[in-house]
């Protein structure tokens, strides 16, 4: 399904110059397509990237439910 929104993306810039659009717009367009397509790009790793922080973080109930290892009582 990402390969065919690569393909048919690639086939929007390469029309674009085609359309008869003016300079200006047409510049424009293949400028708002280039940010669009690097967000697209980068948005599934910056995601993976942030499950893996909240995955990696332990739960606090967890944590406070561990019973000690070693009890210490200073008896003098």
């Amino acid at each position: 399904m990402k390969n065919n929104f690569y393909i048919s993306f690639g086939v929007w810039i390469t029309i674009i110059p085609f359309l008869g659009i003016p300079g200006t717009w047409r510049n424009a367009l293949v400028f708002i397509s280039g940010i669009f397509l690097v967000l697209v790009s980068l948005g599934s790793i910056i995601f993976k990237k942030l499950e893996i922080d909240t995955k990696s973080k332990p739960n606090k109930k967890s944590v406070n439910n561990n019973p000690p290892d070693m009890i210490v009582s200073n008896n003098e």
